[in-house]
């Protein structure tokens, strides 16, 4: 998985006026990392417990970035299985509505109607703005 993180200071981190680098037992923060301080960068998810994301050629801990956020790939909706759980909701985004992909067509995401599937319902589909791909148990992916 992706995410997106703000890089935080030497100074910021260690509460030392005037860092701009400092190291531990097995990890360096690079005055060439400070120099980044504030930047926004793409980070991948590392399964090191002192490396927690990489990106940008170097390693990073978690409490060296200040707002980390999922970044979500695009659905590539052609590739979605019928009957899939989806949520999906028209353009002013009032309301979600729990429903079953029923296919991709013209760029819309249509699925079958009143919550039905491919088995349970009557055949028709309705189109949507919006749509997410919900986890089993649920969950928003």
């Amino acid at each position: 998985m992706k995410y997106k993180g703000t890089i935080r200071s030497a100074e910021d981190i260690t509460g030392q006026k005037g860092c701009k680098e400092f190291m531990g037992d097995s990890y360096a923060y690079e005055t060439k990392m400070d120099k980044m301080a504030g930047l926004s960068i793409i980070l991948v998810k590392y399964n090191n417990p002192n490396y927690d994301y990489f990106g940008a050629n170097c390693f990073w801990r978690e409490d060296w970035l200040n707002d980390i956020q999922e970044v979500k790939e695009p659905t590539d909706w052609s590739k979605v299985k019928i009957d899939t759980k989806v949520l999906v909701w028209k353009k002013d985004g009032k309301h979600k509505y729990k429903r079953h992909f029923a296919k991709f067509a013209n760029g819309e995401i249509h699925c079958w109607e009143d919550g039905g599937t491919s088995w349970s319902g009557d055949g028709n589909t309705c189109p949507w703005d919006n749509a997410e791909l919900v986890e089993e148990g649920g969950k928003e992916k």
